[in-house]
């Protein structure tokens, strides 16, 4: 192993960590957007399936665990998400709870599990959420070490979300795996080219300007 990697090894996958530990502190703040987005998809889903005897069950019973869930009652919710999940597994509340499922075991930090549901559920056609589970997945295979999976997952995610912040955030975790492969010089130009961005928030700003200086070291 060269000096290069020795040096490299140690601190990326402190980083690395520090980074997965770090988004698992701040689930709650994340999911309250994916729980915001599929509040209004689940409120779609219902008038537009209201008429159907079986879909109105369905729908009421998901909008009480959604509640519950919002409302801070996570246990109770997720036995009901489990519950629509395998009774009305064909249809829209189905569906979703299968992604509230999978969202709970991502933030619990069950990777492997949550990576099983997301990649079977497909995408939604919501810009935002499909993003959401693109990065999701993409933080998956970062924490795996499955780089190259990882920069594919962030740059899908890139391109069908035109939220800025969104984007800054896969950015970042491109970033990230892309130090891991040792593209110190990717890492730094992409990082030049986000500090340009005047919307750049001070935290993820704080965040650009600690791998633009890791990936600097590597490159003298």
């Amino acid at each position: 192993m060269s000096k290069d990697k020795e040096l490299y090894q140690d601190p990326i996958r402190e980083k690395l960590i520090g980074f997965l530990e770090n988004v698992y502190e701040q689930k709650s703040n994340i999911l309250n957007g994916v729980l915001a987005i599929t509040f209004v998809l689940g409120v779609i889903f219902y008038f537009n399936n209201i008429s159907n005897v079986k879909n109105e069950s369905a729908n009421s019973e998901f909008g009480i665990a959604q509640n519950s869930y919002i409302n801070g009652l996570q246990d109770f919710a997720m036995i009901e998400f489990e519950s629509i999940a395998e009774e009305y597994s064909n249809i829209n509340a189905g569906i979703m709870a299968e992604l509230y499922i999978a969202s709970n075991l991502f933030y619990d930090g069950k990777l492997d599990e949550a990576e099983t549901k997301l990649s079977s559920l497909g995408m939604f056609d919501i810009d935002a959420l499909d993003a959401n589970i693109l990065g999701m997945r993409g933080d998956i295979a970062l924490s795996n070490n499955q780089y190259d999976d990882a920069i594919k997952f962030y740059n899908k995610a890139k391109s069908t979300c035109e939220l800025t912040n969104y984007k800054i955030k896969f950015q970042i975790g491109e970033m990230f795996a892309l130090q891991a492969k040792g593209s110190h010089d990717k890492v730094v130009s992409l990082a030049n080219s986000l500090l340009i961005n005047d919307k750049i928030s001070s935290s993820n700003k704080n965040i650009i300007e600690e791998l633009m200086a890791f990936s600097k070291h590597f490159t003298l």
